[in-house]
């Protein structure tokens, strides 16, 4: 007998068939996924447990959507961004992950962890009229140095605006912060003076030993501001190496009577990480629906998996606002390529899906030829 269920229920359906099956994927699941949102921390008290429980996951999945259009768009799109609720969320969501589960007869609590589909979001977004970038930056390690009373500290214990990093966190989103360890190593790796002086050598050898691109050196000094009379600290970011390029960010942060560094630090901390966000976003975001070019595109096949592997591609390139197939013979695809901006930011675009795009010489209708090598498989 077939049984027809409400929208509601087969998403509950699906929660906990979710629950059932990525109960137990290892923690690091959620970090090499932008479309994941992970550390979603629920807290209801209602009539009974059950129904507590029913409304954390309502809660976590509209809370972990919102958070991921904010970390998927640019700021300045953010006021632009659509209401979401439960059934949206739902809808596009692939995965949940529950952990430290903790439940009373009236209360429940939870750390949750949801993944969210990529190509039903990515047609949300362009469906929404919303420009957006899905590929994180080459990741970064921050080496903050502080400057006071005539001195520069980098790796001492009581370096507070170290503390300012440590205590806000690596970043989530799609410019990866990383925080040095502070051991007898980096302090052998680079001093406050090797950073300053932005020594390439030490630096990339510094970022080398965390596996990253580049290296965030982050200079901060703390004082009172000469007009108001209130704790200032001016801070000054530069990456040095790949990543995303911010020049050299100035943010100063004016505090209340008794603030400490610590407590401004992390304010500024956090203005730097948004520099980098926004950074980014702009230089890697796919277009809005609105004002594309388009471009005609031949794609030479040596079959069917070809197409199929290109399509996917094409799908995952920033700067591809969409694409149509105009003709399929049996050893050419032909494209049209729909974009924003210049074909050079197009030609970005697909390179970060290892493909290019070189003009056409052999007399097509096609102006352009897009090459996709195949992809190296690996056993």
């Amino acid at each position: 007998m077939l049984i027809k269920l409400p929208g509601f229920a087969i998403r509950s359906m699906l929660c906990v068939l979710a629950i059932t099956i990525l109960g137990t994927m290892p923690l690091g699941y959620a970090s090499a996924n932008p479309y994941t949102v992970a550390d979603i921390n629920v807290d209801l008290t209602r009539e009974t447990s059950a129904i507590a429980r029913q409304d954390g996951l309502q809660q976590a999945h509209v809370q972990a959507f919102e958070h991921l259009l904010q970390r998927l768009t640019p700021t300045s799109s953010h006021n632009r961004l659509p209401h979401v609720d439960y059934a949206t969320a739902a809808d596009h969501a692939g995965g949940l992950k529950i952990e430290d589960e903790k439940t009373t007869a009236t209360r429940y609590a939870a750390k949750m962890t949801i993944t969210f589909r990529q190509d039903l979001v990515r047609s949300y977004l362009k469906e929404n009229g919303l420009a957006f970038a899905e590929t994180a930056a080459p990741s970064v390690v921050v080496a903050p140095v502080y400057l006071w009373a005539g001195a520069q500290s980098l790796w001492e214990s009581n370096n507070p605006w170290a503390g300012a990093w440590k205590f806000r966190g690596p970043s989530d989103g799609l410019a990866p912060v990383t925080l040095p360890r502070g051991d007898l190593a980096d302090r052998g790796a680079l001093s406050p003076e090797q950073a300053l002086s932005r020594d390439r050598s030490r630096l990339s050898a510094f970022a080398a030993r965390y596996g990253a691109a580049g290296v965030l050196v982050a200079e901060a000094r703390y004082g009172v501001d000469p007009v108001s009379g209130r704790p200032r600290l001016d801070a000054v970011a530069e990456v040095v190496g790949d990543g995303p390029n911010i020049g050299r960010f100035r943010h100063t942060e004016l505090g209340s009577a008794g603030d400490k560094p610590e407590t401004l630090g992390v304010k500024a901390a956090n203005a730097i990480i948004a520099a980098l966000e926004a950074s980014w976003k702009r230089q890697s975001a796919a277009p809005d629906a609105g004002g594309l070019n388009s471009l005609i595109a031949d794609l030479p096949v040596g079959g069917v998996l070809d197409y199929a592997d290109a399509r996917r591609r094409l799908d995952a390139s920033p700067g591809v606002a969409r694409h149509e197939l105009v003709m399929l013979s049996r050893d050419v695809v032909r494209f049209r390529l729909f974009y924003s901006g210049s074909q050079e930011d197009l030609r970005a675009g697909v390179a970060r899906q290892s493909m290019d795009l070189a003009p056409n010489t052999a007399g097509s209708e096609a102006e352009w030829v897009l090459i996709a090598p195949p992809r190296v498989s690996r056993r």
